[in-house]
């Protein structure tokens, strides 16, 4: 006869639930790099950095350049 063990599901439930939900949680946009980068510049007196679009689009243009030589 099998004894049921609910701490085994119990395992098993919260296991697939961290699965899904910590990778929704991941902070990975440009912003949260950039928060954190700038933490790290405060803490040793350094001026923060701001996101800009327009050196984006320059970056990605040079890319691409020195990609089809």
């Amino acid at each position: 006869m099998k004894i049921f063990n609910p701490s085994r599901k119990l395992i098993l439930a919260t296991t697939i639930f961290l699965v899904f939900i910590v990778p929704l949680r991941a902070q990975d946009s440009p912003q949260d790099f950039l928060d954190a980068h700038n933490q790290a510049r405060a803490a040793v007196g350094v001026d923060p950095l701001a996101w800009d679009e327009t050196w984006l689009h320059m970056l990605r243009t040079t890319q691409t350049s020195v990609e089809s030589f």
